[in-house]
């Protein structure tokens, strides 16, 4: 059904199942004896989030073993990621900001990538498993993105977006032939040049 568990196994020549204990915050399915020396639990970890498991055995000699697992995590969610501006295939007559934030408790920020043009930006942390980062294109030019949002358990988000046109500068226009308030007795041929990135 997808969900987690795991086996308890202990063993010793003169076990007491009286002397057993299974502290855990996952559903214990109970011990059972397999052989005169074996025993064993099934632990069920039903719901994701950390787990905390410690198992005390003592013989009939009164002999003591503990064995403590801490911060056992199951997580299958993918991180959930939004993006502040859509850019895709976007042109823009300014100076573009983007700000991604992924929701995820167990969200890893140094696993996680993100490729751009040579933009880089630090994740913060904005709350309880949310974390940001921004981008911002101050220049004029063509810009991509893809970020791969990674938790601590290896699930991952991926977000892409391309071909967006940043272009602030307006073209440059040159008139040659004429002057400035001449006269002309007869036709005049004169060229206009248009100068732009984007034109």
């Amino acid at each position: 059904e997808g969900k987690k568990g795991y086996l308890v196994s202990i063993e010793d020549a003169n076990l007491d199942l009286n002397g057993i204990s299974i502290e855990t915050n996952g559903e214990n399915k109970g011990l059972t004896q397999v052989s005169p020396t074996k025993a064993e639990a099934k632990i069920l970890l039903a719901d994701e989030g950390k787990y905390n498991i410690k198992v005390t055995a003592k013989d009939t000699f009164k002999n003591v073993s503990v064995e403590e697992k801490k911060n056992i995590l199951v997580d299958s969610t993918k991180p959930r990621v939004r993006v502040s501006k859509t850019v895709k295939d976007g042109i823009f007559r300014e100076f573009v900001s983007v700000t991604f934030t992924v929701t995820d408790k167990f969200f890893d920020p140094d696993k996680s990538t993100l490729e751009t043009n040579g933009i880089s930006g630090v994740w913060k942390k904005a709350g309880d498993g949310v974390w940001t980062r921004t981008l911002k294109y101050v220049n004029d030019g063509r810009y991509h993105y893809k970020l791969t949002a990674v938790d601590t358990s290896g699930n991952e988000t991926v977000v892409e977006e391309g071909n967006t046109l940043v272009d602030t500068t307006k073209p440059v226009i040159t008139v040659n032939g004429l002057k400035e308030g001449g006269f002309y007795k007869k036709g005049k041929t004169f060229t206009i040049r248009i100068k732009d990135a984007n034109f």
